[in-house]
């Protein structure tokens, strides 16, 4: 599922060893993506964006695009292995789940 990929690469950006060897050419730490070329952009905008805590969140920008990008469509089996909330990426719709702080329900 294109949209669990995409979500996957978010989620490993956040480790800073990953988001350095990705930003020096080196994905092999986001695993093995199928990525098509508008979604391989989205990848690409994470990780030569620089992400200013005080203004994460804020509309714009390409973890925005990623998050309107993946919106309803992670897989449930995606979001019980990898919670949002766990991995630094606040509660959201991602999936058929919505994901809160310390839960995640079926819609």
């Amino acid at each position: 599922m294109p949209a669990d990929d995409v979500y996957l690469a978010l989620v490993r950006l956040q480790d800073p060893a990953v988001r350095a060897s990705s930003r020096g050419g080196d994905w092999s730490g986001l695993g093995a993506l199928d990525l098509d070329d508008h979604e391989r952009d989205l990848v690409q905008g994470l990780i030569d964006e620089s992400v200013d805590a005080e203004v994460e969140g804020f509309a714009g920008g390409a973890r925005f695009a990623v998050v309107q990008y993946t919106s309803g469509q992670v897989s449930e089996k995606v979001l019980r292995t990898y919670p949002p909330q766990e991995h630094g990426l606040g509660s959201g719709r991602w999936g058929s789940m919505s994901c809160g702080v310390g839960n995640c329900s079926q819609h």
